[in-house]
């Protein structure tokens, strides 16, 4: 027993320890995610005065919405947690305070990560809010298709497996990937579902 007395001295493996996850990201393909929260916040403040490949100034403190999901389709990777970052705030309108509507150049409303957001929300996940107290609510269990790829890598971060486009579920069939695929195509092998899988929360 160990000191507390509740666990054996040594952890036995359910299985070969060959075969267990080492990775913690959600697999390529079409999954059925589970809303978990939305939480809205800031991106940093620009305050080393970067600025951008073309040498304007960056824009920091732009608004930032982080939707938490949890993979429930297919069965097999059920569970993995995934965070997505809507920054809906812009160089023009960084704290989203524009009418799109009087605005529709230079509202964040109108910018792409807005329409995806708001896309996924009410054509995909079929959410009919008013305020965005109601949108987190309603967020809360509902399920919505995704399809993951392969992201592109930052100066800072490696590529990522990411979700491109957001679907109403029951409108295309559930499938994931194998994570060497393209290889296995060179190889005129096909993809099948691993048996162990390489997951994602992007973080």
């Amino acid at each position: 027993m160990s000191e507390n007395g509740n666990m054996p001295d040594t952890l036995e493996f359910p299985c070969d320890p060959e075969s267990l996850p080492t990775s913690t990201e959600v697999p390529l393909g079409t999954l059925i995610l589970e809303g978990i929260d939305l939480k809205s916040g800031r991106t940093k403040e620009n305050t080393t005065g970067e600025r951008k490949l073309t040498g304007e100034l960056k824009v920091g403190n732009k608004v930032m919405v982080t939707a938490s999901f949890k993979v429930v389709e297919p069965e097999e990777y059920a569970g993995l947690i995934y965070f997505h970052r809507f920054v809906i705030g812009t160089d023009h309108d960084p704290g989203a305070e524009l009418d799109p509507k009087k605005h529709p150049n230079t509202s964040a409303w109108s910018s792409r990560n807005a329409r995806d957001m708001m896309g996924m929300l009410t054509k995909h996940m079929g959410l009919a809010c008013k305020t965005m107290a109601e949108f987190v609510a309603a967020f809360r269990g509902s399920k919505v298709g995704a399809t993951v790829k392969k992201g592109r890598a930052s100066e800072n971060f490696p590529a990522q497996n990411e979700v491109k486009e957001w679907w109403k579920p029951g409108t295309k069939q559930v499938k994931v990937q194998e994570a060497n695929a393209d290889l296995n195509a060179v190889l005129g092998r096909s993809a099948t579902i691993p048996n162990h899988p390489a997951y994602s929360n992007n973080d």
